[in-house]
């Protein structure tokens, strides 16, 4: 599913390196004005290369110097999940499942602010392992294939997975969530034979449909719909 890799700097070295091959996608975590125009425009970037929604938000910011690292993480965390750094992380999955690259970075200060507890929520939320380069820390990046329903199903959310590929990379044998069956049940408008189906009854119908999707090796679009 996801055929790129991404990893974070803090060597701007790295940027030039890597702004040259066009698949890579360079990403800047830092606030607009603090980044080093001479460089952004080295890179060909322009303000879509700043993700700064990714830094943390205010509450986040305060609870870190009033309360202590373990409130800051919780809030963080809390805010990374609100929709618009969520939709931001979903946007870089799906460009890392077309097989682009993603390098994240953010000046050396920033290492011990909010950088840990970013790349802490990328692992738990979405098995996403970022790797880093051009320290003496290098690792590699990787990513947990457990999680890939729960990552295809927010891609499909967020609108950024096809129904096509829905059924086609959703793992056999599983079932989807709630809210990925009212969305389907929105978007494809199936034909069931009971009377009044319920969303039982949609989720029984779209799971045996991924079956026979899984067995064939191919999509085929359902030939009956609701009006």
């Amino acid at each position: 599913m996801i055929k790129g890799d991404i990893y974070l700097t803090y060597n701007p070295n790295i940027l030039l390196q890597m702004s040259v091959n066009q698949n890579t996608f360079i990403l800047f975590l830092q606030e607009g004005q603090d980044i080093d125009r001479k460089l952004l425009m080295s890179i060909r970037g322009n303000e879509g290369n700043v993700v700064s929604c990714l830094l943390p938000d205010y509450k986040s910011f305060i609870s870190r110097e009033e309360e202590g690292i373990e409130t800051f993480e919780r809030n963080y965390f809390e805010y990374l999940q609100t929709k618009a750094p969520l939709s931001v992380i979903m946007s870089i999955i799906r460009s890392m499942c077309n097989g682009n690259n993603i390098i994240l970075y953010t000046p050396q200060e920033h290492a011990e602010t909010f950088v840990n507890q970013l790349l802490k929520f990328l692992g738990l939320s979405f098995g996403l392992i970022v790797g880093t380069t051009g320290s003496i820390n290098d690792r590699p990046c990787s990513f947990d294939l457990s999680y890939t329903k729960n990552v295809i199903e927010l891609l499909y959310i967020f609108d950024l997975y096809s129904i096509e590929e829905l059924f086609t990379d959703f793992p056999k044998n599983e079932w989807f969530s709630d809210n990925v069956v009212v969305k389907l049940t929105s978007d494809m408008k199936p034909y069931i034979k009971t009377m009044n189906p319920t969303l039982q009854d949609y989720s029984l119908y779209f799971y045996n449909y991924k079956e026979k999707v899984k067995d064939m090796n191919k999509f085929l679009k359902p030939i009956v719909h609701r009006i």
